[in-house]
């Protein structure tokens, strides 16, 4: 994946908790799903600190709350930035 790419894919996370929380989704598998398909792909580019990240969202699942996930996805984000100037 390029920069666009890394960074789409990380914002859908933020975008799948809040279609749960704001029950446009019934259960909380899609957002999970999605986090571990990331998590296995950051293992494979070898950034440790994104996917231990990315694990810790998929541990606390529903009980992460908007604002946490918010705030990792954000950081996640500047992480990617930061890696690709």
């Amino acid at each position: 994946m390029n920069k666009n790419k890394e960074i789409s894919a990380l914002y859908k996370i933020l975008v799948l908790y809040e279609e749960f929380i704001e029950n446009k989704s019934p259960n909380i598998d899609s957002y999970l799903n999605y986090i571990d398909r990331l998590y296995v792909y950051w293992i494979g580019v070898g950034d440790k600190e994104i996917y231990e990240i990315l694990k810790g969202l998929w541990v606390l699942g529903a009980n992460a709350g908007h604002k946490r996930v918010k705030s990792m996805v954000f950081h996640i984000i500047d992480l990617i930035n930061k890696r690709y100037k």
